[in-house]
């Protein structure tokens, strides 16, 4: 019986709490017109994204998961390979800098992959830390079956 509680605490570890990555990177937060904005390009550089910059087109992409998002200059749209999705406030482009509004921004990055963004306006840094779910071994849960339907059988038989 004690088996299987701990296979049961196991398992309810696994499955209902997430791992946070000790990968944790931290970027400049920048406020415009009282919005809070991150850096496209320090985002990017930060978790290891190739961007590309294009100043006379007054845009820039990205690659997360095969997906390209391009952002443009003083426009509230973001184009993620063929389909657009509007964001609350538009993206800004400060001397060849290109600035996302954090909200819009994070709530887009959602769609790929899950972190935390974590601001602290007194400091005026975002701390962002990647989170990675974590699933029992497939053979694991066969098992745990297993020998649950074996247990529930015995006790029938008694």
């Amino acid at each position: 019986m004690i088996k299987i509680s701990k296979k049961y605490l196991f398992l309810l570890i696994l499955f209902f709490n997430c791992s946070y990555s000790q990968i944790q990177s931290e970027i400049a937060l920048f406020i415009f017109d009282d919005i809070p904005y991150l850096s496209v390009e320090e985002f990017c550089t930060t978790q290891n994204y190739k961007f590309n910059n294009y100043p006379d087109k007054s845009k820039i992409d990205f690659i997360i998961d095969d997906n390209r998002i391009t952002f443009s200059n003083n426009a509230s749209f973001v184009k993620i390979d063929d389909k657009i999705n509007h964001m609350i406030k538009n993206v800004k482009q400060i001397e060849n800098v290109f600035y996302a509004p954090l909200n819009s921004f994070v709530n887009l990055y959602a769609q790929f992959k899950s972190a935390n963004f974590t601001t602290d306006y007194n400091n005026k840094i975002i701390l962002i830390t990647p989170i990675k779910k974590i699933f029992p071994p497939e053979e694991y849960i066969e098992n745990l079956v297993d020998t649950q339907l074996l247990n529930k059988i015995q006790n029938k038989d008694n």
